[in-house]
């Protein structure tokens, strides 16, 4: 029953994760993102994944610290989250070493760096591109440790990157790919 519900908030999560990217909206990505964490928290909490459990809720924590860089440039507000979310960025590391599983909690610690990279940024197309890719460590992550929905979600979010980036390059923007994803991913 047990790994029929981490399957279930799994498969909720995963939906969830793959329709923040289509969202018009930082704010509304964010807020999808946030879904998409809970219900992945609980996934790898019922699964007994440590790692990815304290590394997802420490995403959530930072995609909501992340709804208030929406400020104007060199505010004192961003300036002081900013601060708070480099701070936040220390646990990172310490959480990895406490809930250490093998390369599964490396590849988890490296995604979650990267997706935290990601939702610092306030312009939306860089926010999307970033998290995109953060889906390569997340990926290898969900494959060692054989999680269904977490494949899933990071082969469509690695596929969306793609599908962007070559829509970027149909359009003329030119470049290499990731430069092109980079520049503007929607």
């Amino acid at each position: 029953m047990s790994l029929l519900l981490a399957q279930g908030f799994g498969f909720a999560g995963s939906l969830a994760c793959c329709l923040w990217s289509f969202a018009g909206t930082r704010r509304t990505m964010l807020l999808v993102q946030m879904l998409g964490s809970v219900c992945f928290l609980l996934h790898w909490a019922l699964l007994g994944r440590g790692t990815a459990a304290a590394m997802t809720g420490l995403l959530l924590v930072m995609a909501g610290l992340s709804l208030f860089l929406d400020a104007p440039p060199g505010s004192a507000r961003i300036r002081i989250v900013r601060g708070i979310y480099l701070a936040a960025l220390l646990p990172i590391t310490l959480l990895a070493v406490a809930t250490w599983a093998g390369p599964q909690s490396f590849f988890a610690a490296i995604g979650t760096a990267m997706a935290c990279h990601g939702r610092w940024q306030t312009n939306r197309d860089r926010h999307r591109a970033i998290l995109l890719a953060s889906s390569v460590p997340w990926l290898v992550h969900s494959a060692i440790v054989g999680s269904i929905p977490g494949v899933c979600t990071d082969l469509f979010a690695l596929g969306r990157a793609g599908w962007l980036a070559w829509q970027q390059r149909r359009a003329g923007a030119g470049g290499t790919m990731p430069a092109a994803l980079l520049a503007k991913a929607g």
